[in-house]
């Protein structure tokens, strides 16, 4: 559907304009409950958030505050989670994880030659590098799935040009998988950080007797340990996952499933929407 800026719309949006306002009418509507809505977003320059919202019908009547409510909110969320789609899952889901398919081949290739100098300690410790990088692995085709599954929602709205009541929620969806694979892959790397070091040190004090190109394999091995040991990368995982997990309460909270993640985050937007949204939203 077109939204068309009629004199009747815009008269209304210009009545709830304040001064030094610029106005944004989106160029896509709202269906719910059988009714068409127009949303109006109000932006004050030098600020990068919008300052107010107005829903209109087509007709240019302002519907009631009580009406207009979950309208703005269906408006948001939409809006919010599609650039988030487009834009950050579109690029973290490509993210290079070469360095950890090459630990992942080297380690399980010179494993079986020092298994004899491995005690129990070690042999958990290549184990749990060995997952960490499955986990890198696996993941990225995990995203490229979610991405487009995504992809394919945004795809279905610009086809009709019209936001459906129930979208927003699926779309969200796929923010909380993705979220959550992306959070859980770098937890998983800040976890294991003392066994990198201890497995730095076993390949470089210990030797065996290895092939030329084994050989090549330890030292590749190494100096990727040695990558993963470094201590500004270190402290920006740690600090990604200090601020995921206090994003939503101020305090530590580890996430174990989406679900648990979906709960956490649902209560924080909604807060947000409900304490920032009714004193921005214009409608009477």
């Amino acid at each position: 559907m077109k939204v068309v800026n009629t004199p009747q719309v815009q008269a209304q949006i210009e009545r709830n304009k304040r001064f030094l306002e610029r106005t944004e009418l989106y160029n896509y509507p709202a269906y719910v409950d059988g009714e068409y809505y127009y949303h109006v977003a109000y932006w004050r320059w030098g600020k990068k958030d919008a300052v107010g919202y107005l829903v209109l019908r087509p007709n240019g009547d302002v519907v009631r505050r009580k009406e207009a409510d979950p309208v703005v909110k269906l408006f948001l969320v939409h809006a919010h989670a599609g650039r988030k789609i487009k834009n950050n899952l579109a690029i973290d889901k490509e993210k290079p994880i070469e360095m950890y398919e090459q630990k992942y081949e080297f380690l399980n290739a010179l494993l079986p030659s020092y298994q004899d100098k491995m005690d129990t300690v070690i042999r958990q410790d290549a184990e749990k590098l060995i997952d960490v990088c499955k986990t890198m692995m696996e993941s990225r085709e995990q995203l490229r799935a979610i991405y487009d599954r995504g992809m394919d929602l945004l795809n279905q709205f610009f086809a009709r040009n019209y936001v459906i009541a129930g979208e927003e929620t699926a779309l969200r969806d796929v923010l909380f998988e993705s979220d959550y694979i992306l959070y859980d892959r770098i937890r998983k790397q800040v976890l294991i950080k003392d066994s990198v070091d201890r497995l730095y040190q076993f390949f470089q004090s210990n030797r065996v007797e290895l092939d030329r190109v084994q050989e090549q394999k330890r030292k590749k091995l190494h100096d990727l340990l040695s990558v993963y040991k470094d201590k500004t990368l270190r402290n920006i995982a740690d600090e990604s996952v200090k601020s995921f997990e206090t994003h939503t309460t101020g305090k530590h909270e580890s996430f174990r499933s989406v679900e648990q993640l979906r709960e956490a985050h649902e209560k924080l937007n909604m807060t947000i929407l409900e304490n920032g949204l009714m004193d921005k939203l214009r409608n009477p």
